[in-house]
């Protein structure tokens, strides 16, 4: 498989950071702008979730400037541990209220195959930082 070359990669980064810090701007006014199934208990879920945010958002900033591929997957490895965390915050706390929509269970499922997800991808990134061939 083709590595992706380096301006490919910095701009991946670059587009990272952008969204990660949309993403902060969003999930920190879900409440200000009266999103009716967010619940109040949200604001519980808000500090992990900015934790792991922001934290990618730290890790593609430096990426731009150190890009080495086993500082990628040790980078990435300890944010799919913070991601893996805000995801079972908000799976414990589960700051929604579907109003009788009986979307629970699906919100539910989603939030545990994102977690699910998130551990394989620790699995693979482990995998990846120790068969690295550069």
């Amino acid at each position: 498989m083709n590595k992706p070359k380096p301006i490919g990669r910095k701009a991946g980064y670059f587009i990272a950071i952008v969204v990660n810090a949309l993403l902060i701007l969003v999930f920190n006014n879900l409440l200000n702008w009266g999103v009716p199934f967010v619940t109040d208990s949200f604001r519980v879920c808000l500090w992990p979730i900015n934790l792991s945010l922001a934290a990618t958002l730290i890790a593609n900033g430096a990426f731009l400037v150190y890009d080495p591929s086993w500082f990628r997957h040790l980078a990435q490895l300890t944010l799919n541990i913070i991601a893996f965390a805000a995801l079972m915050t908000i799976y414990v706390i589960f700051p929604l209220d579907f109003n009788g929509a009986n979307l629970e269970p699906v919100a539910r499922l989603v939030l545990v195959v994102a977690m699910v997800g998130t551990a394989i991808g620790f699995v693979v990134e482990l995998v990846k930082l120790i068969l690295r061939r550069d």
